[in-house]
């Protein structure tokens, strides 16, 4: 292969990791609308509205992994074209690659890469945030939940007939099902 068919491939792969970055930021940021609209159930205490936007975060989530699949692959093919061994082009960071392209295409990389990181930033945080409020309510309904479940076994109840009857082994979601 020729030089100018070497260039022309690593231009063509170079602007589909530019769009794929793009691509990225876009579900990223679909990720964090997402993300966000589970908070705010979290705090209506909205449970369909919250496992509903698990389901889409787990799907957008998929979808993101495959992209960098896809990230990782076209880095590869770029790290072979610029002569580097095998698997090190998903190394290299945007700059190293950017040092090694042309400027017009080491420009519109930085410029994707500078779309794309605050995003993801945005996602980490809210990520962390929604970590917290979830610990605090599983932290909240532990402390229901003793404080519903008998202490001692000597603290027994009443039949159905009203006659005193002996305590169960049976926990809440066991007897209201």
């Amino acid at each position: 292969m020729n030089g100018d068919a070497i260039h022309t491939d690593l231009t063509k792969r170079v602007r589909d990791l530019v769009r794929l970055m793009d691509d990225m930021r876009e579900l990223y940021g679909q990720l964090f609308t997402c993300i966000d609209s589970r908070l705010a159930a979290m705090k209506r205490a909205d449970w369909e509205a919250m496992h509903a936007g698990g389901e889409r975060s787990r799907s957008i989530t998929v979808r993101l992994a495959e992209r960098d699949g896809l990230r990782r692959q076209l880095l590869d093919a770029i790290g072979r074209e610029l002569g580097l061994p095998p698997s090190a082009g998903r190394t290299l960071t945007v700059s190293d690659l950017a040092a090694r392209i042309s400027p017009d295409e080491a420009s519109a990389l930085q410029a994707a890469a500078n779309r794309l990181r605050p995003v993801m930033a945005g996602v980490g945080q809210a990520n962390r945030v929604a970590g917290f409020v979830a610990r605090g309510i599983l932290e909240h309904l532990r402390w229901v939940f003793e404080a519903v479940v008998p202490r001692t076994e000597h603290s027994g109840g009443y039949g159905g007939d009203g006659a005193a009857a002996a305590p169960s082994n049976a926990i809440l979601f066991e007897t209201l099902g």
